[in-house]
């Protein structure tokens, strides 16, 4: 009698839906809680960090975006700038809510060759293992990556070590 209930009660419960539920709902705070910042301060959401971006003429060496909300529109511009400004050596993007696919975006044009960066500050970011994955590929393309920081990410125990074990190698 229990296990024909059981059995219902399995196929009503579909994971992967609720933990998709779940991320979405963690974005959907994060969001919210960007916007009530930005209100508090008066200022337009990605307003001040694309400008500040945008209007970056003078030699740039180390980007600061810590604390940033950058969204896909500054994520596009960091990734412009980081292809124009070949001087930059050194990014720092705590605790800027990157995701996944944003995080990507930045790490595809690090391994062009006109990128000079060596710094790659990635903490408090919620980027996963398969990013983790991709960092690591980047630091063994890419002999210049010196120092990459993902405290405080959801990426793995195991990669954390390979990545910190790739980076004494070089």
């Amino acid at each position: 009698v229990h296990l024909s209930d059981s059995q219902d009660s399995l196929r009503e419960f579909n994971a992967k839906e609720k933990m998709k539920g779940a991320i979405f709902g963690v974005e959907a705070t994060l969001r919210m809680m960007y916007l009530a910042n930005c209100k508090s301060n008066k200022l337009k959401p990605n307003t001040s960090i694309i400008e500040q971006l945008t209007s970056a003429t003078t030699p740039l060496r180390h980007l600061d975006l810590r604390n940033n909300y950058l969204g896909a529109e500054g994520v596009a511009q960091l990734v412009q700038l980081i292809t124009a400004h070949t001087e930059v050596t050194a990014i720092d993007l705590t605790n800027a809510l990157l995701d996944d696919d944003q995080c990507s975006k930045v790490l595809v044009a690090l391994v062009r060759p006109t990128s000079h960066v060596t710094t790659l500050i990635l903490d408090n970011n919620p980027i996963t293992h398969a990013t983790g994955r991709k960092i690591l590929s980047l630091i063994q393309a890419r002999k210049r990556l010196h120092r990459v920081s993902i405290e405080g990410t959801h990426i793995s125990d195991s990669i954390k070590r390979k990545i910190i074990k790739q980076l004494e190698y070089n």
